[in-house]
């Protein structure tokens, strides 16, 4: 009797076992099939304009203003706005379609279709939001992600469990905890919120934290790495070496060269360099996120303030470094996307204007990166260092590339950035670029 319980208490073992293994490798593939679909629930519709990006700009520097004197202040965002922040959004992250609806009664219904890597199981993950009306912080009144939907207290804690995730615990609290109430009146968003002098840093840990820069941005490379090349270049620029980017590009590779024997090896020294340069010329608040240079090493270089110089001038130059290293940082797309805002943005009243000779900066400091980083020809920009001592194999020609340009021309001319002549214009942009020296296949 005792055999026949145990072989009866063995078979219920292993049927458990079976199950509960059945359960877990059935369970992903049921929730995958819970929030996946074949269409997105909304499409991104508003057009990204220099009117769009002056919107988006006045929300931006009315939060810098109260975070500059930490005080109290209301955001007062309209459907227009809301619907050009989430079209900025769009265009910089193309995998997603966002849109919102403001409504007085229901509060703010914000929709989003992430286009997911190709699968049985659906191309989208579709997620609704509705944000309620509320005088004590954020109150989400309900939370739907694919075929599931959550409310009340569920929705609430969901949504503050994935910002902790996704921001980390103390970045999500602290954002959390800034905004006091969320009003809706006459088709506008009233969001009052306490600034802090240390939003930026918050902001910038959350990023980082979330991976949206492609992972950690601390481990871009290593800090003894980024701190040898920038010794060099302030070691340089010290002595007295004109300001000329090319002069500090071409050493810059020389010294990668030597401390590379692999393509692994190429892409994080190069990388290390271009983190430095991005630092040195660019602006030592990179050096904030990454940590990779002491204080007093800042101090005794930093001051004063380093620049170079690109076709003889200082502001392509900081293009070129600058989307050098948000190329580095995230991916191509973002990159552009930024330089794209930047202009649209210059474009308006009190602007200096379109300009597409900094959009060429900005594109051939993405091309450089990519080049530099990417583990198939990392080793390429060594054999090829002693060319960068001329910046016409690594800058394009900018004959004919209209700049100053109003809002008004910009969008008569070019059919603002969907338009065709734009398009045109950034295709041969991409060609100058890929003509140049540094790019051909021969050593």
């Amino acid at each position: 009797m005792a055999r026949k319980d145990k072989s009866q208490m063995g078979r219920l073992i292993k049927t458990g076992i079976f199950i509960l293994t059945l359960g877990l490798l059935v369970s992903p593939v049921l929730l995958i099939h819970s929030i996946s679909a074949d269409h997105p629930i909304v499409q991104t519709t508003m057009t990204v304009d220099s009117a769009t990006v002056a919107r988006v700009k006045r929300i931006v520097n009315q939060v810098e203003y109260a975070a500059y004197f930490s005080r109290r202040s209301t955001l007062n965002i309209s459907q227009d706005d809301l619907d050009g922040m989430l079209a900025l959004a769009a265009r910089a992250i193309q995998r997603i379609n966002a849109a919102a609806h403001i409504s007085p009664l229901n509060g703010t219904v914000i929709s989003l279709a992430l286009h997911i890597p190709e699968n049985p199981l659906g191309k989208f993950i579709n997620i609704r939001l509705t944000q309620a009306p509320n005088s004590n912080g954020i109150d989400i009144r309900q939370l739907e992600i694919g075929k599931l939907s959550f409310h009340g207290k569920t929705a609430q804690k969901i949504v503050k469990t994935l910002m902790s995730y996704l921001l980390g615990k103390e970045q999500s609290r602290q954002l959390l905890n800034a905004v006091k109430t969320i009003r809706t009146q006459n088709n506008r968003v009233l969001i009052q919120y306490q600034g802090r002098h240390d939003l930026g840093k918050i902001i910038a840990r959350g990023l980082n934290h979330s991976g949206l820069f492609g992972g950690d941005l601390k481990t871009l490379s290593d800090p003894k790495a980024i701190q040898f090349y920038y010794g060099n270049l302030c070691q340089r620029f010290r002595s007295g070496t004109p300001p000329d980017l090319d002069n500090y590009l071409a050493p810059l590779f020389l010294n990668a060269a030597q401390r590379s024997n692999t393509p692994q090896q190429a892409v994080m020294e190069n990388r290390a360099a271009l983190v430095a340069l991005a630092i040195f010329f660019g602006s030592y608040k990179f050096n904030t996120i990454i940590n990779a240079i002491p204080e007093k090493e800042l101090d005794r270089c930093q001051y004063p303030k380093a620049s170079s110089l690109l076709a003889g001038r200082e502001d392509l130059s900081l293009h070129f470094i600058f989307s050098a290293m948000i190329k580095i940082m995230s991916d191509n797309d973002i990159s552009f996307a930024m330089g794209e805002f930047k202009e649209l943005g210059d474009s308006v009243r009190g602007g200096s204007g379109f300009s597409f000779a900094d959009l060429a900066a900005d594109q051939a400091g993405i091309q450089f990166a990519e080049f530099a980083t990417h583990p198939d020809t990392s080793l390429r920009i060594h054999k090829k260092a002693e060319l960068l001592r001329d910046e016409a194999s690594f800058f394009p020609d900018l004959a004919q590339l209209a700049e100053g340009l109003s809002q008004q021309k910009f969008e008569q001319e070019y059919g603002g950035i969907e338009g065709e002549n734009y398009k045109m214009l950034v295709r041969e942009i991409r060609g100058r670029i890929n003509r140049l020296a540094l790019y051909q296949d021969t050593p």
